[in-house]
C-alpha cells in the first residue's frame, strides 16, 4: 500500500540556492526523493475531471539518459480506492 499525505501549499522562506532558478520561473512542486525510484521507477495515477483515467510508470532517468514511460497500466482496486480518498480529501 502506498502512503499518501495531503498538505496545503506553503511558501518556503529561504529556497535552497539550487532551487532559486526554478522558482524564479513560477510555481513549483518539490518532493523528497524516494530511494526505491532508482530500482522500481515511479508510478503516476492520472485523474482528469475527478475521474481516475489511467496509470503510467516512469523509469528513473539520471544525467543525459533517455526518458522511459510505460502505460497505460492496469489499476488495482486498492490503488483506485487510495486515489479516490486522496482526491476527495484534496477537494475539501
Amino acid at each position: 500500500m502506498i502512503d499518501v499525505a495531503l498538505a496545503n501549499c506553503v511558501t518556503l522562506p529561504e529556497p535552497d540556492p539550487d532551487e532559486a532558478p526554478l522558482l524564479a520561473q513560477g510555481d513549483a512542486l518539490a518532493q523528497p526523493f524516494v530511494d526505491s525510484v532508482r530500482s522500481h521507477g515511479a508510478r503516476s495515477m492520472v485523474v482528469i475531471d475527478g475521474q481516475l483515467t489511467h496509470s503510467i510508470r516512469k523509469e528513473p532517468r539520471f544525467g543525459d539518459a533517455a526518458e522511459s514511460v510505460s502505460g497505460p497500466l492496469p489499476i488495482a482496486a486498492d490503488d483506485a480506492a487510495l486515489v479516490k480518498a486522496a482526491t476527495q480529501g484534496a477537494r475539501q
